[in-house]
């Protein structure tokens, strides 16, 4: 079996040193990435702009650069994402809260697995929700990742909905 670039998804989480060097390499990668994951900060800190920017014009921005599909986490506020055709939110997942140790990893996991499950956006964000809402309730990074059989029933017992935005 021969693989070739196309047989793959690049998903790009950019670290501070990345974003904060901004080489042409940054931009260049930022044209092949499939999933682009950027805080709300780290939005902005790439497309220098200030703060009263919408997280619809964030998105539309990021995508110009070139990721197939951005998503951008806001803390506390939730997240959005969008295709380039649709922008979404998803609230935070309704969890009891301990630490954020590890909550955008987790969010990024559970997203990671439901577009590997060949999901839907909305399913994407609804099963990083999840995992980084069961994160938060432990103390650790890692304690509190769910198995895809618990993700399905807390998906399935909340009233958790993502909008088009």
């Amino acid at each position: 079996m021969v693989l070739k670039v196309s047989d793959f998804l690049l998903s790009f989480n950019p670290g501070a040193v990345q974003i904060k060097e901004a080489k042409s390499a940054f931009f260049e990668l930022l044209k092949v990435t499939d999933i682009l994951f950027v805080n709300m900060a780290e939005a902005r800190k790439i497309l220098n702009v200030v703060d009263n920017v919408s997280p619809d014009d964030l998105l539309a921005k990021l995508h110009a650069l070139g990721p197939g599909t951005v998503v951008i986490t806001d803390g506390a506020h939730g997240c959005y994402a969008s295709n380039g055709t649709t922008n979404y939110f998803a609230p935070v997942f309704p969890s009891h809260f301990f630490e954020a140790t590890g909550a955008g990893d987790a969010f990024s996991t559970g997203f990671l697995g439901a577009q590997l499950l060949g999901l839907s956006l909305p399913e994407a964000l609804t099963f990083g929700a999840i995992e980084a809402g069961s994160v938060v309730e432990h103390l650790g990074p890692t304690t509190g990742l769910v198995t895809l059989e618990e993700l399905e029933t807390k998906r399935e017992s909340s009233p958790f909905s993502v909008q088009v935005i």
